[in-house]
């Protein structure tokens, strides 16, 4: 009888679990026939989520590389070389190091989001997280042999060559147009489960990347710049769908595509050159509005080729952000001379974050520009210049010289940590934010075209 009563207890959970399940899935509306295309061909992105650096790694655990470096078959005998590479799972890269018993389960939990920790992953063999590459000179003559398959042996890997004459750069497309696509291959985790996933890439040379000041904090030794490889991630899955009553362009692409994965949703009827594109940049577990509806991103397919997402029955209130239409935080800013700067309060009909640096020629090729706008619309126009610089001298000296007559504050470059950086996604200068009376963004964007952008808002405004 007790074993009876236990067996229709059973019965009865498994009978209610299964309802839930049944009823979960009726909720969750399911995105479908995303298909593979080019990054260049949809979609104008931020550099940060297609392009990364492949550097000689100065790592701190030392003897791991170096046993590492030493599995590597066939490398040619060059004028000089070094082995560069980059990784593309951090999860697998942190379980590696758990499985080499280099750090604890604490410190992967710490360092990782939501993994599972498998037993069955942790004892199987996973070192081909990494983009690997022979870096090295011949003559007048740039090498780059990459480990497309991820075998570790150089061998069956075509040799690119590039003149030491030639610059390349993600920032000029035309360079970087002949350069012929790989197909690259490496682990990852997906939906926790380990996966060959395939990519399809451009590598090419780059010592003074877009990347160079994190580069200099990887590399042992400046003379190892000159062996930076840039890797362009090129694929995209793709599809255009109606959520409520709305259009929209539905993407899954950047660097790693996993729980990482930059997932684009933005209406169809958004032109990119007014309102940046990382506005409708989101990741797995965050919130979008669609119309009046909230839904959460649950999950993306195994192939990348579903994307899940789950409406919400609440309605949520959202303070603070840091995408177009939201308000922005009262930031702690520091003016030139290290003091508070209290720019939150405006009376003014818009306030301008100018996020810029002394080093950066584009910045201040539009210093005659922000001026002009300043001159032209000081009577409902607050400008706060945001210097990111190493230097705060410099700054200072640049505002005096140039009769930059506003508020002005001074963060340090290299700190990536900064929530006023963070929170907006500032990646590249100069960036431009304006913002009404009441600190809610109106226009976010990058460069000359988001300036002129602004321009032309506040005149027809």
């Amino acid at each position: 009888m007790i074993i009876n009563k236990i067996l229709l207890t059973l019965i009865v959970l498994i009978g209610i679990m299964s309802c839930q399940k049944i009823e979960k899935v009726k909720k969750r509306q399911e995105i479908i026939n995303l298909h593979k295309s080019k990054v260049s061909d949809q979609i104008l992105s931020d550099f940060r989520n297609v392009l990364f650096p492949a550097v000689h790694l100065n790592s701190e655990y030392k003897e791991h590389e170096q046993n590492r470096l030493q599995k590597f078959k066939n490398i040619p005998q060059l004028d000089s070389f070094r082995i560069v590479s980059q990784i593309l799972d951090k999860d697998l890269y942190y379980l590696d190091l758990l499985k080499n018993n280099l750090i604890s389960k604490e410190e992967l939990l710490d360092n990782t989001k939501n993994i599972s920790i498998d037993s069955s992953i942790i004892y199987r063999d996973f070192s081909n997280y990494r983009f690997n590459a022979v870096f090295g000179f011949e003559g007048n003559k740039r090498i780059i042999i990459a480990d497309l398959n991820n075998n570790l042996d150089f061998e069956d890997d075509p040799i690119m060559t590039f003149s030491t004459d030639s610059s390349y750069s993600f920032q000029n497309p035309k360079s970087i147009e002949k350069i012929k696509p790989q197909n690259f291959r490496y682990q990852g985790l997906v939906n926790n489960k380990l996966k060959w996933i395939e990519r399809s890439i451009k590598v090419y040379p780059n010592e003074n990347s877009i990347y160079k000041y994190s580069v200099k904090e990887l590399i042992k030794n400046p003379v190892d710049a000159k062996y930076t490889a840039m890797i362009l991630f090129e694929d995209i899955y793709t599809t255009k769908q109606k959520i409520e009553e709305t259009t929209y362009n539905i993407a899954i692409y950047g660097v790693r595509l996993n729980k990482y994965a930059t997932i684009l949703i933005k209406p169809d009827s958004i032109v990119h050159n007014f309102y940046n594109q990382n506005n409708f940049e989101y990741s797995l577990t965050d919130t979008i509005k669609a119309d009046s509806t909230y839904f959460k991103i649950d999950s993306i397919g195994s192939d990348f080729d579903k994307l899940y997402i789950s409406k919400l029955q609440t309605q949520i209130e959202k303070k603070y952000g840091g995408r177009i239409g939201d308000n922005i935080k009262n930031y702690k800013l520091k003016d030139l001379h290290g003091q508070n700067l209290n720019w939150y309060s405006n009376q003014k009909k818009y306030r301008l974050l100018d996020f810029w640096g002394t080093w950066c020629t584009p910045c201040k090729e539009l210093t005659p520009d922000l001026k002009d706008l300043y001159k032209e619309n000081s009577d409902e126009l607050e400008i706060i210049s945001i210097a990111a610089d190493e230097n705060i001298e410099h700054v200072q000296n640049y505002v005096s010289s140039n009769n930059l007559n506003w508020q002005h504050a001074y963060i340090y470059l290299k700190d990536y940590s900064l929530p006023i950086r963070r929170e907006l996604k500032v990646y590249s200068f100069p960036t431009f934010v304006l913002l009404d009376k009441n600190n809610k963004i109106l226009i976010k964007g990058a460069g000359s075209d988001a300036f002129k952008e602004i321009e032309k808002f506040i005149e027809k405004n």
